[in-house]
């Protein structure tokens, strides 16, 4: 009897097991909140599993969560992405999608210096012999400054991309990039390019390439060294340490384009369930006989910049319709506003959108909002206000009737 029971507690002893979670690092370098919404619930999620995060980047959790901890590189300075003025940009201009990696090259230098000269990231470098993490998730944009961390740390690397793949990503990743059908997701071209396209979509990549890989990648290896010092400013010893790129797109609203097994598309992850509506919200809903509009250009851009022409003509074509309308607007109050338009300076787009009151979405087309309309099965009036990331060619895509339409 004795002899079972003793082989009763050695089995359990030797089956039993102890789970432990990962410690992951994830960088969000680039100073734009949609990049970070777009993969908050995957941290949130890896860190309600039982995994150790710390999240380095410019918007810190309001609320902070169990095994998840922020490292903050918030600094007004580098704001400007998030107020950027209507005004300034002409969303026709071939130039400006040209010469768009300069601006980049501008914006990853400031808010890597701005970033690094933090006092949280400061403090969290002084210590980070303390720290042991198993993996690196970043974010892969316009600058790998921070991509040194995974040489000091010695981890393999995830990347993220908040758009369709950049120029200079797919290289990383062995993933082909035939410019004669695949455009460059800064030009605004589809994958039916005539002939003078397909020369313009080659060359321009081309440009870009060489100039991320040679500019952009020397001003990151110069911000590295002196702020990671010399382990941490190898990038290109850092960048092959990049096995697994997650995408924000789809292929069932995206132009089609070949991935690598390693390149995988999660467009949609940032879709949840949906909450109850403000009472106020609520109401106004409820209340409005045709429906409501959703009127909004996203987190980039700021409706108080629109031209005073562009406004009143917005507000004109509002102010005829029988529908009530919400719009995002980030001041208390707006010039001519029409008597069937609510203010709005932050608004829970899903959950407006979810309501059975809601009729359609206008705004500035970002790839977080067309899957949200995709998702709810919603009609889309895009304003291309800047169009740096093909959203025409998306149109196009898309561009059954009832389904999609632009205005200029």
């Amino acid at each position: 009897m004795m002899s079972i029971v003793c082989g009763a507690i050695l089995f359990c002893l030797v089956s039993a097991c102890c789970v432990n979670g990962y410690s992951i690092l994830v960088v969000f370098p680039h100073p734009g909140k949609s990049h970070v919404d777009v993969f908050l619930p995957i941290t949130k999620a890896l860190a309600e599993k039982g995994h150790r995060v710390t999240v380095i980047g410019h918007f810190p959790l309001s609320r902070p969560m169990p095994n998840y901890e922020d490292v903050s590189l918030k600094n007004e300075s580098v704001h400007f992405v998030e107020a950027l003025n209507v005004g300034y940009i002409d969303p026709s201009s071939r130039l400006v999608r040209y010469f768009m990696p300069t601006f980049l090259n501008y914006m990853g230098t400031t808010s890597c210096e701005a970033g690094m000269e933090s006092k949280e990231f400061q403090q969290f470098m002084q210590q980070h012999n303390r720290h042991r993490f198993d993996l690196m998730i970043m974010e892969m944009f316009s600058t790998d400054c921070f991509l040194g961390l995974a040489d000091i740390f010695n981890v393999p690397v995830v990347g993220l991309s908040s758009c369709t793949l950049m120029p200079w990503n797919s290289d990383r990743f062995a993933n082909p990039i035939d410019t004669g059908y695949i455009p460059n997701n800064l030009l605004a071209l589809s994958d039916r390019m005539s002939f003078l396209e397909r020369v313009e979509n080659t060359v321009v990549t081309t440009l870009h390439r060489f100039y991320y890989n040679y500019v952009r990648s020397s001003n990151d290896r110069s911000i590295a060294e002196k702020y990671l010092g010399e382990k941490g400013s190898n990038l290109d010893n850092a960048i092959k340490r990049s096995s697994l790129m997650l995408v924000n797109t789809h292929f069932s609203l995206n132009l089609p384009r070949p991935f690598v097994p390693n390149v995988v598309e999660v467009g949609g992850v940032h879709i949840g369930e949906s909450k109850p509506l403000p009472e106020h919200l609520e109401n106004w809903i409820s209340e409005s006989t045709h429906g409501v509009i959703y009127m909004s250009l996203g987190s980039l851009l700021k409706g108080h910049t629109l031209p005073k022409e562009k406004r009143e003509a917005i507000q004109q074509a509002f102010s005829r319709l029988p529908q009530r309308i919400i719009w995002k607007w980030e001041n208390d109050t707006m010039e001519g506003q029409p008597k069937n338009v609510m203010l709005q300076k932050w608004a829970p787009q899903f959950d407006i959108l979810r309501s059975p009151g809601r009729g359609m979405d206008c705004q500035e087309m970002y790839l977080l909002g067309m899957c949200v309309l995709a998702h709810l099965r919603l009609a889309l009036t895009n304003f291309p206000v800047h169009n740096l990331f093909t959203a025409a060619a998306v149109l196009w895509y898309l561009g059954s009737p009832g389904l999609a339409s632009s205005v200029t």
